[in-house]
């Protein structure tokens, strides 16, 4: 009998290579999906804390001033690890807590200081970390004729407390063409007046480093220069600060001797500088002057005749 057809062809294909690609597949997406799950656990666990448990701090004693809150962000961003702990900073008042100190004036000013505090430092490399320029911040709408400090002396200059005392001994000094007496009787005279009180009473030219300079000034830096450097001493190993601390404080000074420019220093007016210190001595207990911020304000200056023009 004969065999009959429709004209349409059958396919039959076998399951079991079909089952073994899906498994195959199947497989290699669950591998796929663990190692991107576990990458992304390891960046997660190394983001929000690759150091916990292993942490050392620096303590740095010295004034907050933008410059050191610069230098402690740059030096933060290195990551820096001393004997396997990260290191993480902070300022302190406290100079016997500290592993590092950063003070203003000459080197031997520094050395001085540091016998003074009784503090014992770790080495005799003492980088200069930064200097601050202090000058005359003044109104916009005046117009500075004259070019050096004693042009401007009897026109009113306030000379309110600054963040870092020698900079107001600085200040007063060129206001006094050097005078030493002269200067002291000009800082107390300005005894209670703060930088902020100044600049809020908008007193008209107000001495000042120039990063402390509010919005609504200018600042300008009279003849002759009257610059403040600031070198940070590594302190040794002591009853609050631990081996581990010293190391860090180390770390954080090798870190300035190499990104700052250590000839920023040359040329300084050493003598303005031992001058300062003498009446920074002379007007403060403590060195560091500190006034209410409510204490009541100097009467106005007179008057600019000359050297200040309207």
């Amino acid at each position: 009998m004969a065999r009959h057809t429709n004209g349409q062809f059958t396919f039959k294909v076998a399951a079991g290579p079909i089952v073994i690609a899906l498994v195959v597949t199947l497989v290699a997406c669950m591998v796929w999906l663990w190692t991107v799950q576990r990458d992304a656990a390891t960046r997660a666990h190394d983001t929000v804390d690759p150091c916990k448990g292993r942490q050392v701090m620096l303590t740095v004693a010295g004034t907050l001033t933008p410059e050191l809150a610069e230098l402690l962000t740059a030096f933060d961003k290195t990551r820096p690890i001393v004997d396997g702990y990260c290191v993480r900073t902070m300022t302190t008042a406290d100079v016997n807590r500290a592993s590092v100190i950063i003070a203003p004036g000459s080197r031997d000013l520094v050395a001085d200081r540091i016998i003074d505090l009784k503090l014992a430092p770790s080495g005799d490399t003492w980088p200069v970390a930064y200097t601050r320029d202090v000058g005359v911040a003044h109104l916009p709408m005046l117009r500075i004729s004259g070019d050096s400090w004693t042009d401007l002396a009897g026109h009113g200059v306030a000379l309110p407390a600054l963040p870092v005392a020698e900079e107001r001994a600085v200040a007063a000094l060129r206001l006094a063409g050097g005078d030493s007496a002269a200067a002291v009787r000009w800082i107390k005279d300005n005894n209670e007046l703060t930088l902020a009180r100044a600049t809020t009473l908008k007193r008209p030219l107000v001495a000042m480093a120039e990063k402390e300079v509010p919005e609504g000034y200018r600042f300008t830096r009279p003849e002759p220069a009257a610059i403040l450097p600031f070198y940070v001493v590594p302190l040794t190993q002591s009853p609050t600060v631990n081996a581990r601390q010293q190391q860090a404080g180390m770390a954080f000074v090798s870190f300035i001797a190499e990104h700052v420019d250590q000839s920023l220093d040359h040329g300084i007016d050493t003598g303005l500088l031992a001058d300062a210190a003498a009446v920074t001595a002379a007007t403060t207990a403590t060195g560091q002057p500190q006034p209410p911020d409510n204490a009541p304000a100097q009467p106005a200056p007179p008057p600019a005749e000359s050297a200040v023009t309207p």
